[in-house]
């Protein structure tokens, strides 16, 4: 079994117990190295949240022109009670050796796909446009089980997000792994497991 399906394998049971049409895509694809952060969240003492934060550069850019860079997660939420997805994106200029003055590639549509797994949906079919960062969405998805996402993250195992940005005419479907030291993928999966736990208690 491999270390994905045997995280999901035993965090299945604690998902079946909180709560609870494959489509295919056939935009532009780029490959991209993913750069992950943990996103662990706590209230009152208690994990309320935990997720991995991606940033990608989309190095197929003009080297001399404006760079797009996509920040973007995936968390499983209790205040939303179910997974959220989260995307922005800006262009900017590489000076320096550092990406300055970003200006906003507003995001009209984002989603996140692991090996044989639909793409995330919006629960309600429509993305809610994020206040800050301005141009961004964020939306719960319809399904529970796209934790096996966010554990393909933290394993190691390729992943696709697809967004579509204003002013383009069709999305653009980026894929690669997720780079997370040990320690991060380990801090992620234990932040899950005592969500999970916790709510099933």
């Amino acid at each position: 079994m491999s270390g994905m399906n045997a995280k999901f394998t035993f965090l299945l049971p604690f998902i079946c117990l909180w709560t609870m049409s494959t489509t295919g895509h056939t935009q532009n694809a780029r490959e991209t190295a993913f750069v992950g952060q943990p996103l662990i969240y706590s209230k009152s003492g208690k994990i309320d949240g935990c997720g991995v934060r991606l940033i990608a550069i989309d190095e197929s850019s003009n080297a001399d022109g404006p760079r797009l860079v996509i920040d973007a997660s995936l968390q499983l939420s209790t205040r939303w009670q179910a997974m959220v997805v989260k995307a922005t994106a800006g262009r900017m200029l590489l000076e320096n050796g550092k990406l300055q003055n970003r200006k906003i590639a507003t995001v009209e549509r984002a989603w996140f796909r692991a090996d044989g797994l639909p793409p995330t949906k919006a629960v309600t079919g429509k993305m809610i446009s994020t206040i800050d960062p301005v141009g961004g969405v964020i939306y719960p998805t319809t399904r529970l089980e796209d934790l096996e996402i966010l554990i393909a993250m933290t394993s190691g195992k390729p992943i696709e997000m697809g967004l579509k940005l204003r002013g383009e005419p069709t999305e653009t479907v980026w894929f690669g792994v997720v780079t997370l030291s040990t320690g991060e993928s380990a801090r992620i999966d234990s932040c899950l497991k005592e969500l999970l736990e916790d709510r099933t208690k």
